[in-house]
């Protein structure tokens, strides 16, 4: 298993100071039949991409075809996994 032991310190200033917001829910903030935007309220990012991803699949059972933004969120380190993983 990868040490995250960096990441936690620096997700943790973060928190500390406010700058991710850690019991914030997403939000849509605009919507159509099979379009959405939304807010991530500066979360994690895996919250409001979760979120985002069920809307766009009942989005596109419900119209054949479904396209999802997410705005104000931080992606954080999973893009920092070692090969292996």
């Amino acid at each position: 298993m990868p040490d995250f032991s960096a990441e936690k310190e620096e997700h943790g200033g973060k928190i500390g100071w406010g700058v991710v917001g850690v019991n914030r829910q997403p939000e849509v903030v605009r919507e159509s039949a099979c379009t959405a935007t939304v807010d991530g309220k500066q979360g994690f990012g895996a919250v409001g991409a979760t979120f985002a991803t069920k809307l766009a699949i009942q989005k596109a059972l419900a119209e054949g075809l479904a396209s999802v933004a997410v705005k104000y969120h931080k992606w954080g380190t999973p893009a920092k996994l070692p090969a292996r993983y």
